[in-house]
């Protein structure tokens, strides 16, 4: 066994089970964009399917990465980093694939053995025992078939947050061992690396003034990522800090959110044994659920919250920068009540947020984009209009579980193009929407709005490997 699996098999801890789903206005139309890991991916994927091939294996499942963050253990649940890796590294195998004579790509068998065998995982011998005797779906058609080998690995930034590392470990059937495959390395970090991993960060006010506020500026936000998980270690409660508006850690030193369940607000804390990202206790089945919004500083702000990867609005699903935002006046506050969706026939309506029962949030899981998480990211206003982000062609994120639920492409070729065009992509505590009510809302303008902080909150863990 390899030193990385005995590493993974060692450090790997488990969180328990929670999830949830569920003013003034401003937006901006969508963009696609993909990470400086996508690039990786797509680069090396041609590479990695040949190497599965040279092993003899004909159908090949990924399995749920892990991520380790400094000094920080090893996690299943460090944020949607964990899961998407492995959708991200199924689409790159799917797009460097030979349509003619095409290696098996089993989709999503993280919930698919889950679903089927809870404790398999292939971090022991027993629990990679019980993975291949289940049958899996794989990316086209509608066949079922057994793996020969399964594919993680572990996502580690460094402790400067500057830079990733990638590295890929493979388990088959034939030898039942988990043994070192691949590795990815000077990986320059990314907000969407940083964002995905769960690490909340800020841009210092100064950098809005900057001429560069395009991709370039990764080195600010690492910078700022890197003291934001210092700062961290001394502090436990978003409510604890004394907000800093012009030299921010993240989203929290701008806006105050308050997650009022049953009107009572939910304590969110610091994670010690994570720098970087914030915990809230599960909820529960019944319980009524507002969040209030207070803006902290002296000046207009716009903000972006999602649940489980939705916004609040509309349950839009593109970039931060490219969503609608809810927009606060200086020192103001509003209360969400849930999602607030446009109507048909015009007018506004808010689903109001629901908390779902044990079955409901196990089954409702695969079907967001960042399950179990609140993110907020937080806009002000520039003194100079930014640039358009980058737009890149290929996104490893690019077929989704939602889009292959719906049509399923019949052939390797057929998934091909799906991935290429890049399509699309609640258990006890997660959050849905649920009833609805009518409401009137109301549009501002918003000079120049520029990036500024985000915070990611876990509400809701998935323990499956």
């Amino acid at each position: 066994m390899s030193s990385l699996a005995r590493k993974m098999i060692s450090q790997v801890r488990q969180r328990g089970l929670a999830l949830l789903t569920a003013a003034v206005l401003a937006g901006t139309p969508a963009i696609v964009r993909a990470d400086n890991i996508d690039k990786e991916l797509v680069k090396k994927g041609p590479e990695l399917l040949q190497e599965l091939k040279k092993k003899g294996y004909h159908n090949v499942g990924v399995l749920k990465f892990t991520v380790k963050k400094g000094k920080s253990e090893l996690t299943f649940n460090a944020g949607s980093l964990n899961h998407n890796m492995a959708t991200r590294l199924e689409n790159a195998l799917i797009l460097a694939n030979d349509a003619e004579n095409p290696l098996g790509i089993i989709r999503d068998a993280t919930s698919v053995a889950a679903a089927q065998a809870p404790k398999a995982t292939y971090l022991t011998p027993e629990g990679r025992d019980q993975l291949f005797k289940l049958n899996y779906p794989l990316a086209w058609g509608n066949q079922k078939v057994t793996a020969d080998a399964f594919i993680s690995g572990v996502v580690d930034l460094s402790s400067d947050m500057k830079e990733t590392s990638l590295k890929l470990v493979v388990c088959d059937k034939k030898s039942g061992k988990l043994q070192d495959l691949m590795s990815f390395s000077g990986i320059k970090t990314d907000r969407s690396i940083l964002a995905d991993s769960g690490q909340s960060f800020a841009l210092a006010k100064r950098a809005l003034r900057a001429r560069d506020l395009g991709d370039s500026a990764a080195d600010a936000l690492t910078n700022w990522a890197n003291e934001s998980a210092q700062a961290n270690d001394s502090s436990t409660s978003t409510t604890t800090n004394t907000p800093n508006v012009d030299n921010p850690r993240d989203s929290f030193d701008l806006v105050k959110l308050e997650v009022l369940v049953n009107g009572t607000a939910q304590a969110i804390t610091k994670d010690s044994a994570s720098p970087g990202e914030y915990r809230m206790d599960r909820l529960s089945e019944g319980q009524s659920v507002v969040f209030q919004l207070t803006n902290l500083t002296a000046e207009k702000i716009g903000v972006v919250i999602k649940v489980n990867g939705q916004s609040t609005i509309n349950k839009e699903e593109a970039a931060d920068e490219q969503c609608t935002r809810w927009m606060l006046e200086p020192n103001g506050k509003n209360i969400l009540r849930g999602f607030y969706l446009d109507k048909t026939g015009g007018g506004t309506e808010v689903e109001i947020f629901r908390v779902l029962s044990d079955e409901e949030s196990k089954s409702a899981w695969a079907s967001f984009k960042r399950p179990g998480f609140i993110d907020v990211a937080v806009f002000r206003s520039s003194e100079i209009k930014p640039p358009p982000p980058t737009e890149l062609g290929f996104s490893a994120r690019g077929m989704s579980k939602r889009s292959l639920s719906k049509a399923p492409p019949a052939t390797a070729q057929a998934a091909k193009e799906m991935v290429r065009k890049g399509m699309g992509l609640a258990a006890r505590g997660m959050l849905a929407g649920g009833d609805k009510a009518d409401v009137t809302l109301d549009s501002s303008a918003f000079v120049n709005p520029q990036f500024a902080a985000n915070a990611h909150i876990m509400y809701f863990a998935n323990p499956a490997p």
